[in-house]
């Protein structure tokens, strides 16, 4: 993934997530995903941080979602 754009990264990491919790929504059991979100979202800052050379705190802060009220 190293090569790919930064899009390209968080929306596969994004897809594959959202596919494990529609699985875990048919068993009614999604509850225990929290680790896995974490996990998740923990793998993709370290693949943008290595891709660009910087660090997981750097990549959180410029990829942090905003709300829109």
């Amino acid at each position: 993934m190293l090569h790919d754009d930064d899009f390209t990264i968080v929306a596969k990491y994004g897809s594959e997530y959202r596919g494990i919790v529609q699985y875990y929504l048919l068993a009614q059991d999604v509850f225990r995903l929290g680790p896995l979100h974490w996990v998740m979202e923990t793998s993709m800052l370290k693949t943008l941080a290595a891709k660009h050379k910087s660090t997981v705190t750097k990549m959180a802060r410029k990829y942090k979602a905003h709300r829109h009220a």
